[in-house]
């Protein structure tokens, strides 16, 4: 089955974008989901819908929901009093949402990226865990619309699989797919230098070699856990990008013999003709798992101020094109997989597998 390809983020002002990139999926946010009916995600979405494009609703916790369950995960809640009144009020506000946008929605993703830790319930508020909350949300959405598709909260940085764990063992029959967002990764290499960054003087097909198969073992591992516990739902991912610079910054670091992943004068990420390569041959690893789905994070650059407005360092540049608008190499590869995946013609990228 061809992995279906998506942008995320949907704006009226981006629909050219979409459109000719080919993508067929796109995620919304769906800010204060414990509050109620959330206009402002009702809008985009229709907008969104009407393209013909396939949303996630990734609905997001209140910042004050949000302190509540991190007290609660910090103290003891034997009974579990404050917990069960937390969740009820949490699910009323997500129930409120799936009756009033079921038929715009085609997955609805719960607290993407949340943190790792608290994942397994590692804290004196046992009950307080993610899986935990997420079979919450899992019921409260089947109860409403019971076709509906429910997706973990994305995560999966570095090749680091303990949140699937964690839903395997706990919940695991409280996702209909599970939800990866595999990147920040920075491990393009075998071989490391005196200071254990990656060497980009090894061959390129070593290194694509290398780090695809990296994410092919973690992938066969995760499915051979759900398969030993009757889980078979399939993989997808809501957010995947990779931080991405042009050819020209990176030959000027190699000049001033600044050159590392983490680059000196605060740009994160590969000149955009290897990212091309890494990414093409991802892709192709990706699809021959079994994902389903892959959302691509993000349309464009923030402005390089060293964080983007969410405080991460390295999504300023994981946009398809640069802070100016101009397309980067991963544009075009981005938009040669989507295409090909929903039939409009052959692939015409790098071609680097």
């Amino acid at each position: 089955m061809p992995m279906q390809i998506g942008l995320d983020s949907w704006r009226p002002e981006d629909a050219d974008y979409f459109t000719d990139l080919g993508v067929t999926w796109t995620k919304i946010n769906v800010p204060d989901a414990d509050k109620g009916v959330s206009e402002s995600f009702g809008l985009l979405a229709e907008a969104a819908a009407a393209r013909g494009l396939h949303v996630i609703a990734d609905l997001r916790p209140s910042g004050e929901l949000e302190q509540r369950i991190g007290l609660m995960r910090e103290t003891a809640d034997p009974n579990g009093i404050k917990f069960d009144l937390a969740m009820r009020e949490m699910t009323a506000g997500i129930a409120a949402n799936v009756k009033e946008f079921a038929p715009l929605v085609s997955a609805w993703e719960f607290w993407g990226e949340y943190n790792c830790p608290h994942v397994g319930g590692f804290f004196p508020g046992g009950r307080v865990n993610y899986p935990n909350i997420l079979s919450w949300v899992y019921s409260t959405v089947k109860e409403v619309a019971p076709e509906a598709q429910v997706w973990n909260g994305g995560y999966g940085v570095e090749f680091q699989p303990q949140f699937a764990e964690a839903l395997i063992d706990d919940a695991p029959l409280s996702f209909d797919a599970l939800n990866w967002h595999h990147y920040n990764i920075s491990r393009y290499s075998e071989l490391r230098d005196g200071n254990g960054a990656p060497r980009f003087d090894e061959p390129l097909a070593d290194r694509l070699r290398y780090s695809a198969g990296q994410f092919r073992e973690m992938f066969e591992n995760v499915r051979r856990r759900m398969e030993a516990q009757g889980c078979h739902q399939p993989f997808v991912a809501s957010e995947w990008g990779m931080p991405v610079v042009s050819d020209e910054v990176v030959e000027q670091l190699k000049a001033a013999q600044l050159f590392s992943f983490v680059f000196q004068d605060g740009a994160y990420g590969l000149g955009e003709t290897e990212a091309a390569a890494y990414m093409d041959v991802w892709l192709s690893t990706f699809e021959r798992i079994g994902m389903e789905v892959l959302v691509v994070h993000r349309l464009r650059d923030d402005v390089p101020h060293g964080a983007d407005m969410n405080g991460t360092f390295w999504g300023v540049y994981c946009g398809l094109l640069f802070a100016d608008g101009k397309p980067k190499l991963t544009y075009d590869l981005v938009k040669s997989w989507a295409h090909h995946n929903n039939g409009k013609g052959e692939p015409d990228g790098p071609g680097y597998l």
